[in-house]
């Protein structure tokens, strides 16, 4: 196999490891519509912006019930609402 096609191998691969872990989100009933995860040997890096802060919670804990995952290292920020007039 040469390099391109390791590249697009690996690139269709990853594509299919973020669309499950979006499904597993969204299942929550959680959107997280710029969910991002990388996953190195079980350690899911997770970036993104949830709506709250439960919501952020709910999403972690589907991502670590998967089998394999062994960690996770949480980049989930929470959505600027002050557009909205909401503080906190």
């Amino acid at each position: 196999m040469g390099l391109f096609e390791n590249i697009t191998k690996t690139a269709d691969t990853n594509a299919a490891v973020q669309s499950t872990f979006t499904d597993l989100v969204t299942a929550t009933g959680v959107s997280i519509p710029d969910l991002k995860v990388a996953n190195e040997n079980g350690v899911l890096s997770v970036s993104g912006t949830v709506a709250d802060f439960d919501s952020g919670v709910k999403a972690l804990a589907a991502l670590k019930g998967e089998p394999g995952v062994t960690d996770i290292k949480n980049y989930l920020q929470i959505e600027d609402m002050t557009a909205k007039n909401i503080f906190m």
